[in-house]
């Protein structure tokens, strides 16, 4: 992903000037640091500035500092936003890296040079270090001063420091392993001939995966089947995708089968032992389910009656091939996101080059639907325009237009089948983004991840996933509005007058007019919203659990909390109060849940937001969660908890507690747990 920057200069070096957004340092000389090469002399000369002693830290329980905790280490230095696919790319080379060198004194740092206004938020970067399992540290990069201070132009680049703190050099964009492999090697053979050596690694904390009562983790993806009473779910950091019966009017679903068992991996076979990559999207065609694997670079075949999984389309491997032509496993795929189908044609969001596919369902032969492969947003013919991360798809099947949310350009346009052109609905470049409802020339979205079709073809249903909104785009007038979501990252809390807060939600499904289901990605929860009205539920699936959990949680350490007595047939309100630790305190800005269980089944789910200090932590849980008067309750809240100061860590946590209620007409509405 390019992106353009100056460097500040007073008189013969670069100068500190957060004021003027450029860093940098007075015994620096003007040239930026040379490219990466083999043949890269590894005793540089140019000193590695340091990072800003008031920069936020994440996934470490320490700042990092050249002059201090890196003196001795060979360092590898990945400028990368979120919202990047390229930048995803990078991370698998990276975690191969810090596993191959896990015993030296090597340390992979993250500094996260943000695009989008939604990416400056640590607490948003936060998630998305979850999302993708990253195991090293990151440094917020405010206003990307450490971007300017080291001259970098694009995301992502790589910076590797020698272990006496000078700049080896530099390398650009995605493929590079191989060379970052051979020039830490070779900087730490210079390291240890010089003697400078650290003696042994530098051992960082780092964050462990959050545990969401809803069982899900990242949802990606959520198709609606109501015909045949179920709905699909992406699961995408489970790797797995969960097939549900269609939610009732409460949210209240059943689980039916589960693909995949969990693990990382890319085996075909029954539904217990196929494995995934973080799948992303998926598309339905009567009991097949196609299922994009999105860091596997696969299509999957999902035989939904034989309960069996197949690939169908890719190497295994991310390949860049804009010209495709292949069949099966012959054929390349970068990235797919997202999938569509229609007749014998399967149309895939080859989200890492920038292209749509079409595959012949029948003979696995591909073809450039659209996109010339360079990242930019330009209408043209199908095959002259340019694309920027295609993501989401929906498919019109009356008037031949499959319609995607082209999230880097962030915008919705649609390529017209039958005149095999590209258009654009809403949407000016890829640094054109915002969040203003309107007409074409004004309206805003902030990397849209999904759209979808209403169920009466008369708008579009778009996830606003940066501006962490839902909103419409009416096809006759081309007018944007927003139908869910404050703009801010929340959850919200169900009932009248409530608002609906969203977390970077990635997909919608269209059901009914009054009726669309949302993949609420960064909340671990899918959500069941009439637009009309703003009524919604959060959807609750009974005997769905992470893998590797029971499905009952019914929690050995639970505290008992007595026999208390419930007023019958009314909303109860739940206090908790969960003492944490000295100089610790809710994770900002990051998702808690509750689980209500009996000893069989689940009775309810719901999603609360970190508490500002002070205030309690607390859910209404509805008459009719209670109404079966249950004789033994089980309440688990999952959350995180950080220490306090410039890094940190966050600890995912539960508190659990076991009681016996009574319920009476004069029993409370109210019933405080305390840890």
């Amino acid at each position: 992903m390019p992106r353009f920057t100056r460097i500040c200069l007073i008189g013969a070096a670069l100068a500190w000037s957060t004021a003027a957004g450029c860093l940098a340092f007075t015994d620096a000389p003007l040239s930026p640091p040379s490219p990466l090469q083999e043949s890269h002399p590894v005793q540089a000369l140019v000193n590695a500035p340091d990072f800003p002693r008031d920069f936020a830290w994440l996934n470490t329980d320490q700042p990092l500092s050249f002059k201090g905790n890196l003196k001795g280490q060979v360092v590898v230095m990945d400028f990368w936003c979120y919202c990047c696919i390229n930048c995803m790319h990078v991370l698998p080379d990276l975690d191969y890296l810090e596993k191959k060198y896990a015993d030296q004194p090597v340390v992979i740092l993250g500094v996260h040079s943000n695009k989008y206004d939604n990416e400056a938020d640590p607490a948003n970067i936060r998630a998305a270090i979850q999302r993708y399992t990253i195991t090293h540290p990151v440094v917020v990069d405010e206003k990307m001063a450490i971007w300017n201070h080291y001259d970098v132009h694009s995301w992502p680049t790589l910076v590797v420091v020698g272990a006496d703190g000078k700049i080896i050099g530099q390398v650009s964009g995605e493929g590079h392993r191989d060379l970052l492999d051979k020039t830490i090697a070779r900087a730490l053979a210079a390291g240890k001939e010089r003697r400078i050596l650290a003696e042994k690694p530098l051992k960082l904390a780092h964050e462990g995966q959050i545990r969401a009562a809803t069982g899900l983790s990242f949802p990606g993806k959520v198709l609606a089947d109501p015909a045949s009473n179920r709905m699909v779910i992406v699961d995408s950091n489970h790797n797995r995708v969960v097939l549900a019966t269609f939610p009732d009017d409460a949210g209240h679903a059943k689980l039916l089968d589960l693909i995949g068992s969990g693990a990382n991996g890319h085996d075909d076979g029954d539904f217990a032992n196929a494995s995934f990559n973080r799948p992303q999207g998926a598309a339905l065609t009567g009991n097949v389910l196609w299922i994009a694997d999105t860091e596997n670079h696969l299509i999957r075949r999902a035989d939904l009656l034989k309960k069996t999984v197949s690939t169908v389309l890719g190497t295994g491997r991310q390949n860049f091939d804009p010209e495709a032509g292949k069949s099966g496993r012959e054929q390349g795929l970068n990235s797919p996101w997202d999938l569509a189908a229609a007749g014998n044609r399967l149309y895939i969001a080859n989200a890492g080059q920038h292209q749509l596919f079409s595959m012949n369902i029948m003979t696995g032969m591909t073809e450039v639907l659209a996109g010339t492969a360079r990242e930019d947003l330009a209408d043209a013919d199908a095959r002259n325009a340019d694309l920027a991360q295609p993501s989401g798809m929906s498919f019109d099947a009356k008037n031949q237009i499959l319609y995607f949310a082209d999230s880097e350009t962030s915008s919705v346009r649609k390529l017209d089948l039958k005149t095999e052109k590209v258009s654009t609905l809403l949407g000016h470049g890829l640094f054109d983004f915002g969040d203003h409802d309107g007409d074409r020339a004004h309206a805003l979205l902030q990397h849209d991840l999904g759209v979808a079709l209403s169920a009466d073809g008369s708008q579009l249903f778009v996830a606003d996933t940066y501006n962490h909104k839902i909103k419409s785009i009416d096809l006759a007038t081309g007018v944007a509005r927003t139908i869910a979501g404050t703009g801010k990252p929340g959850a919200g809390a169900p009932g009248p007058g409530a608002s609906l807060q969203l977390f970077e939600p990635a997909s919608v499904a269209a059901v009914a007019a009054d009726e669309i289901l949302i993949a609420d990605t960064n909340n671990h929860r899918i959500l069941r919203l009439n637009p009309r009205t703003g009524a919604w539920k959060e959807v609750m699936i009974d005997g769905l659990s992470a893998p590797g959990a029971t499905t009952i949680a019914l929690d050995p350490n639970a505290m008992d909390a007595g026999t208390p007595a419930l007023a019958a047939a009314k909303e109860l309100r739940l206090n908790f109060t969960i003492p944490l630790p000295a100089h610790e305190h809710f994770t900002p800005g990051a998702p808690i849940s509750l689980k209500l269980t009996d000893e069989k089944s689940l009775l309810y789910t719901a999603t609360l937001w970190a508490p500002t200090e002070g205030a309690p932590l607390s859910a209404l849980i509805p008459p009719e969660a209670l109404g079966a008067k249950p004789p033994q309750l089980f309440v688990t809240v999952y959350y995180t908890r950080c220490s306090t100061g410039p890094s940190a860590v966050c600890t995912p946590d539960k508190a659990a507690w076991k009681l016996a209620p009574a319920y009476s007409s004069g029993g409370s509405d109210q019933l405080t747990l305390t840890r």
